[in-house]
């Protein structure tokens, strides 16, 4: 009897720690990861760095079985905060929208007991279709804005870092 209970206790801790946010990307970690260590886990994946407002972008990147135009890496107190993955479309709006439901399909599975927001907003002369999910450490954001015409943007965020960041820029205005 112990041992069933020991057994069901461990199932509901790996379905607890497996069901989280993803916050590792290409071996680099939100909260964690340092500028250095995105650069040389990026340099052994053989991606050119540019770096442009203090962000560490890369160009033509895989992730997730997806072609990602470029990934951008946002950094505050030196430590990863945030990371921007575009999915262009060659400028096919119709495959943009394709991915974009793609990506939120996936995201659904995956996250659905963390998800906050889903919504299509509609402002003349835009729209925008978004959704949003969050658990206590990490945001994942999808968005298909209609001004960036075949961009899929998905945002994952460290939300202490963010905090921090935040309450810094308004401590600095």
């Amino acid at each position: 009897m112990k041992r069933f209970i020991l057994s069901i206790a461990l199932s509901l801790l790996v379905l607890t720690i497996s069901a989280q946010i993803q916050r590792t990307f290409f071996g680099c970690t939100l909260g964690v990861s340092t500028k250095a260590f995105v650069k040389n886990a990026m340099i052994r994946k053989e991606y050119p760095l540019v770096v442009k407002n203090n962000k560490y972008i890369y160009y033509d990147v895989k992730f997730g079985g997806f072609e990602c135009a470029k990934v951008v890496f946002s950094f505050f107190s030196g430590k990863l905060f945030r990371v921007d993955i575009y999915i262009d479309n060659q400028s096919v709006k119709s495959l943009a929208d394709q991915e974009y439901k793609k990506l939120h399909s996936l995201l659904d599975a995956k996250y659905s007991n963390y998800k906050i927001e889903d919504e299509c907003n509609y402002q003349e002369p835009y729209w925008e279709l978004f959704c949003n999910y969050k658990d206590e450490k990490t945001s994942v954001s999808l968005q298909f804005p209609e001004h960036y015409e075949t961009w899929v943007v998905m945002t994952y965020l460290d939300l202490e870092l963010n905090r921090l960041r935040l309450k810094y820029i308004s401590d600095i205005l």
